[in-house]
């Protein structure tokens, strides 16, 4: 579970699609447009940021969801939507680890 917890697990995935899995079984692409050090991040937390881009056909709400990408495997990330583009919706995931 710890590799999922650190920004270097991410910051190679950029621009790359992740499938989201919905209540009904479907699967729902994201891709991961911002992996970044948060600006509030110190020497006793590793603080970072992401942020995907998913179509306009379908607004996740803020919850808990299972994700799965083909480097990493299968795990749980929570997303908020953040924004709306011509594309589609921006979601994001703050993590605020202890070092």
């Amino acid at each position: 579970m710890e590799k999922y917890l650190k920004l270097a697990t991410y910051q190679p995935l950029l621009n790359e699609t992740f499938q989201v899995k919905l209540d009904d079984g479907n699967l729902f692409p994201i891709k991961l447009i911002k992996a970044e050090e948060s600006k509030y991040a110190n020497d006793q937390f590793e603080t970072f940021e992401l942020e995907f881009s998913g179509a306009a056909n379908l607004l996740l709400p803020q919850r808990l969801y299972h994700l799965n990408h083909p480097a990493i495997g299968d795990f749980t990330l929570f997303l908020v939507p953040v924004g709306q583009e011509k594309e589609g919706y921006i979601y994001q995931s703050v993590f605020n680890v202890k070092k």
